[in-house]
C-alpha cells in the first residue's frame, strides 16, 4: 500500500499526518534515528518491474525530508536486508544476493554486501562469498552494531541433510568498524558462581511441630471423667465374657 512515516512529541498521545515516503509495494522496511532529529528511513519496494533498495533522511525529526537515495541498485528478485546502526551515525546495510553461478544441486551460492552510509551517499565496502549446502534452503539475515563497534550479522539457516532430517544452524560474520560505537560498553550480566562453603547462608534449625492430638476429633460431646470412662470399659468387657460362656455352654451335647 506505501510507506509512510508520522511522528509523535507527547509520548504518542497525538500523532503528526502521515507524511508518504513511497507508493511503491513494500517488501520490508527499518527506521533508525542519532544525532539530534536525524531520521533515516530505509526500505525495498518493488516497482513492477524491479526490486529497489531506497532511503530517505529527515534533519529536523520528519517535518522536511531530503530526496531519496538508491543504497544498493535494483535486482530482479527479493533480497534478504538489513540495516546496522550503532545510534550514533554508523549506518551499515547489509545484502545477500544470489549467484548467477555456482548453484548445483542442494547447493546454494549466495554474495553478502556491506554497504556504508558516508552522511551523502552509500559505498560498497566489501563483499564475502557464502555457499549454503542442504535440500530445500531456507535463510534470513539480521545485523547490528555494538556500542563497541563490533558490526555482527547473523544468518538463520534450515535446510535438510542426506538423511532427510531438518537442520537449523545460525551463521555469523563479524568485524569491527573504525570510528564505530564508543559508547558505553553494554552491561552484560553476570551469571554468579556456586556459593562457596564460606558463603553459604547460616542454615537455621527448624523445632518440628508436636504430634497434635487427634482426640478431639472423636469427641461425642459427652462430658465423662476418667474413672466413668473406666467403669463403663469395665462392664461392657464383663457384657462380652458373661455372652461368650453362655453360647459356649449351650451348644455343648446333653448326656443321657
Amino acid at each position: 500500500m506505501g510507506l509512510y512515516y508520522s511522528r509523535s512529541v507527547d509520548g504518542g498521545t497525538t500523532w503528526s499526518e502521515a507524511h508518504i515516503l513511497s507508493e511503491g509495494e513494500i517488501q520490508w522496511a527499518d527506521i533508525v534515528s542519532y544525532d539530534e532529529g536525524v531520521i533515516h528511513v530505509t526500505w525495498q519496494e518493488f516497482d513492477g518491474l524491479v526490486f529497489a533498495n531506497i532511503s530517505q533522511v529527515s534533519q529536523d525529526g520528519g517535518l522536511t525530508w531530503g530526496r531519496q537515495n538508491n543504497v544498493t541498485g535494483v535486482n530482479e528478485t527479493v533480497t534478504n536486508v538489513a540495516l546496522a546502526s550503532d545510534g550514533r551515525g554508523a549506518l551499515h546495510f547489509i545484502q545477500l544476493v544470489g549467484k548467477s553461478s555456482g548453484n548445483a544441486i542442494n547447493q546454494k551460492s549466495l554474495v553478502l554486501q556491506d554497504w556504508k552510509w558516508n552522511g551523502t551517499a552509500w559505498n560498497l565496502e566489501l563483499t564475502k562469498d557464502i555457499t549454503l549446502k542442504g535440500g530445500e534452503i531456507k535463510y534470513s539475515l539480521s545485523a547490528d552494531i555494538t556500542s563497541t563497534g563490533l558490526l555482527a550479522v547473523f544468518m538463520p539457516v534450515e535446510y535438510t541433510n542426506s538423511a532427510g532430517s531438518l537442520v537449523s544452524e545460525i551463521l555469523t560474520l563479524s568485524r569491527f568498524i573504525e570510528g564505530a560505537g564508543q559508547g558505553q560498553p553494554l552491561e552484560v550480566p553476570v551469571i554468579p558462581s556456586p556459593l562457596s562453603e564460606s558463603d553459604a547462608p547460616d542454615i537455621v534449625v527448624v523445632q518440628p511441630t508436636s504430634t497434635p492430638n487427634f482426640d478431639i476429633l472423636y469427641d461425642d460431646n459427652v462430658s465423662t471423667s476418667p474413672l466413668q470412662q473406666n467403669a463403663v470399659g469395665l462392664g461392657l468387657i464383663g457384657v462380652g465374657v458373661a455372652a461368650t460362656i453362655f453360647l459356649l455352654l449351650r451348644r455343648r451335647p446333653a448326656k443321657k
